[in-house]
Order: C-alpha cells, then sequence, then structure tokens
C-alpha cells in the first residue's frame, strides 16, 4: 500500500531551544536523521495533522447537518412526548368520569 506508514523514534528543538523526543508514523524506508514534519502543542507535545481545507469542510457540513436535524427532531420529539401525556391523562379522567356516570345510564324509566 502506497499510504502504509511504520512507527519510528523522532526527535526535534522548540523554538525555546528545549529538547523532545515521541514517536511518529513515517513512510517505509526513511532512512536515520531524514527529516519528518511533525505538529505540536504549545507545551511540544505530539499532535495529529491539522484537517485539511477539504476535511474542514466536510466536518462542518456534517456537524452542521446533524445540528439542523436535531434542532428540527429535538422540539419534535418532545412535542410527541408531552402530547402522549396529556392524552393518557385525558383517557384517565376519562376513566374517572365513566365510572361515575356510566351506571347511571343503565337505568331506564317506564
Amino acid at each position: 500500500m502506497s499510504g502504509e506508514r511504520v512507527w519510528a523514534e523522532v526527535r526535534w528543538t522548540m523554538a525555546d531551544g528545549s529538547a523532545h523526543e515521541g514517536q511518529v508514523r513515517v513512510p517505509p524506508g526513511s532512512t536515520f536523521g531524514a527529516p519528518v514534519t511533525v505538529w505540536t502543542d504549545p507545551q511540544g507535545r505530539l499532535v495529529s495533522e491539522p484537517a485539511t481545507p477539504a476535511q474542514a469542510r466536510l466536518r462542518a457540513a456534517l456537524i452542521g447537518g446533524l445540528i439542523g436535524a436535531s434542532a428540527g427532531t429535538v422540539p419534535f420529539v418532545c412535542g410527541r412526548v408531552l402530547r402522549g401525556r396529556l392524552e393518557r391523562r385525558r383517557l384517565d379522567r376519562w376513566d374517572t368520569e365513566w365510572a361515575l356516570l356510566g351506571p347511571l345510564w343503565g337505568r331506564t324509566t317506564g
């Protein structure tokens, strides 16, 4: 595979002169002492490579779509739950009234 990489021990010096070392993935067959690009945070710890503009656009679109779908789904689901509770409450009251008034309908005059 052309995208395959292997682990290698690397060393680098920060702008303040402090030396650091760690392990990163490099192309197979890299020679000892060959320059390698590494990404670090302000404390000098290794971090992953930043997203490319295309990756950032894709992530933004996916997150935006997820938030958009959630913005519509959450109120819908909450409304359905509330409606179900109100419906149950209405039916419970109806059962209570039916228990009181239902037997009265059984009487006939005559």
